[in-house]
């Protein structure tokens, strides 16, 4: 199999405000040649899709996680904290040496930012 995008698809009821927390909140760019709500990451998309079957929080937040690799871990908690971002964990220094944050998307959906180990 070649695989020439990779999309992350996420429906929720409330496009809006998904959009502004990955647009706005966190900053990442939109992809302009599509309708729905896109956005980059690092080569991939993530998208948003407003779908009739689905409503409110996610009841397993834990089960589908966006990671998002940073330079700078804490540097990124700092900018994001302050907009009510909720975190379900503050920067963590991770047994393997890299360091790590949990953050809820208005969905309830888990979204880390990682910051590696320096080598």
């Amino acid at each position: 199999m070649h695989v020439h995008e990779l999309t992350v698809m996420i429906g929720t009821d409330q496009p809006h405000a998904l959009a502004r927390f990955y647009g706005d909140i966190l900053g990442l760019e939109r992809v302009p040649r599509f309708d729905d709500p896109v956005f980059l990451a690092a080569g991939a998309h993530i998208r948003i899709l407003h779908h009739s079957a689905i409503a409110g929080p996610t009841p397993q937040p834990a089960r589908i996680q966006i990671n998002l690799f940073v330079h700078d871990v804490r540097a990124e908690w700092a900018r994001i904290a302050p907009q009510g971002v909720p975190f379900v964990r503050e920067p963590t220094l991770e047994s393997w040496g890299g360091v790590v944050a949990t953050m809820q998307d208005p969905d309830g959906n888990y979204v880390q930012i990682i910051q590696e180990q320096e080598r």
